[in-house]
């Protein structure tokens, strides 16, 4: 019954999608698709998981309807002061600027961000080889790494700079859909994500690196359709970039998952999902990685055990900015795990908005969500300017992690928008000073 309604569910957005966003990679399809994933995973019960109780259900839908309420709520605005929605009919001219000199400056600041990224990578290994002897000594002790970064006692020390490989994965995506070209070194932003994750023994930044590249990518090409370059598409530079980049992620959380030393003996598992243990893709751990999380969330709910400071999940970076001083606590990383009837944390954006702001927060934020996310929608599609590319692509980057967490968590994030915000005016500057130079020659 949870499937089928949950189906139904989808159905219905592939309907008004037609009448909202047009296209099919939008906010609503990845919040809806994302959520419908885990749930109907949940509902499989490979795992012998606990009913969920009947108001997390409630909630996990009232949430729903509140994001979709928000994403209305620009429509109407929109509507009553007679904007048209249809964007995508409009056809338009209007160039990049950070593209004017055909991609050069770009593609040279692609190699400036993949040489810091490298760097930061090869540097988190070189300290990991000088405490464990050699590369083998830090496979073999992958879990040991991973209970250290648990609980804060290896960072590296070069923190944050690692934020240079996920803005160079950035304007990969941006050159790649634009130019529908990919080049052979556009690899090696990726390879730093996925180098210095591996180091680090961490699933979540490599997800956020493969979305980034992702959701840049198509919010790109849905511009380009309206007649922003040229119509005819180069499908295979394109399929290829695509394979290639998730070749790359797929392959990343694989060494991970077989070097952590992930129990892959769950007593909650059944026997169908049992033979399936020494499988690097469709495993116990990735079921419950898949399944788990409205689980967590209905023992959360049971519980309310979580006392946390207004906001602290949600705005976790700047407390544990404040922190550094000495002024205040430092916030806990990881958030409190619970037995489903296995140990896990992970139980969506929920519990964190949730515990940030009580009952009324799972409805207000998802609402908010859905409203600035639709209108920074229209707003870059209506101006085509870098900056509003860069406040979709993070609220995109939100939607897509609701059912896992609130990723707002992760400083990497901000440390990558704020690059992002810091560096294109420098890059656009060069790329149009060289375009007017040469517009003066020809």
């Amino acid at each position: 019954m949870v499937t089928l309604f949950t189906i139904t569910i989808c159905v219905l957005v592939l309907f008004f999608n037609k009448f909202i966003y047009e296209k099919f990679i939008n906010p609503l399809t990845i919040y809806t698709f994302s959520w419908s994933l885990f749930v109907i995973l949940y509902d499989l019960h490979l795992m012998e998981y606990p009913e969920l109780k009947g108001i997390t259900w409630v909630i996990m839908f009232l949430s729903f309807v509140s994001f979709f309420l928000g994403i209305i709520t620009v429509f109407m605005a929109r509507s009553a002061k007679n904007k048209d929605n249809k964007i995508f009919k409009r056809k338009i001219t209007v160039s990049f600027p950070i593209l004017l000199d055909g991609g050069k400056s770009l593609r040279l600041f692609v190699w400036f961000c993949s040489i810091l990224g490298l760097f930061a990578a090869f540097f988190h290994w070189w300290e990991l080889i000088q405490k464990f002897g050699s590369i083998g000594g830090v496979l073999l002790n992958m879990n040991t790494i991973y209970s250290m970064r648990v609980s804060g006692g290896f960072s590296g020390s070069l923190p944050y700079m690692h934020a240079f490989a996920y803005i160079g994965v950035f304007y990969v995506a941006i050159y790649t859909a634009y130019y529908e070209k990919f080049h052979s070194f556009f690899v090696l932003p990726m390879v730093a994500v996925v180098l210095k994750d591996i180091a680090t023994v961490g699933r979540a930044n490599i997800l956020f690196g493969f979305l980034l590249f992702f959701l840049v990518f198509f919010t790109m090409r849905h511009a380009m359709g309206r007649n922003l370059i040229k119509s005819k598409v180069n499908s295979r530079s394109l399929i290829i970039a695509a394979i290639v980049i998730a070749g790359i992620a797929i392959a990343a959380v694989s060494i991970v998952k077989s070097n952590r030393g992930i129990v892959e003996n769950f007593n909650a598992s059944s026997r169908t999902l049992n033979k399936f243990k020494k499988s690097l893709f469709i495993s116990p751990s990735m079921y419950m990685y898949f399944s788990s999380n409205p689980a967590v969330l209905n023992r959360y709910f049971i519980t309310e055990e979580e006392n946390l400071r207004f906001g602290e999940n949600t705005f976790f970076t700047v407390y544990n900015f404040v922190a550094k001083t000495g002024a205040i606590e430092a916030p806990k990383i990881f958030g409190k795990g619970y037995y489903i009837p296995m140990w896990t944390n992970q139980a969506t954006y929920l519990r964190e908005i949730n515990a940030d702001f009580s009952y009324p927060g799972l409805f207000i934020v998802p609402y908010l969500l859905g409203m600035l996310v639709t209108f920074y929608w229209f707003r870059f599609h209506e101006t085509l300017k870098m900056g509003n590319l860069v406040m979709l692509t993070t609220l995109n980057v939100i939607v897509s992690f609701t059912v896992l967490v609130m990723i707002t968590r992760m400083g990497i994030l901000w440390v990558t928008v704020l690059g992002i915000a810091f560096f294109n005016p420098f890059v656009e500057k060069i790329s149009t000073h060289y375009y007017n130079k040469q517009k003066k020659i020809n």
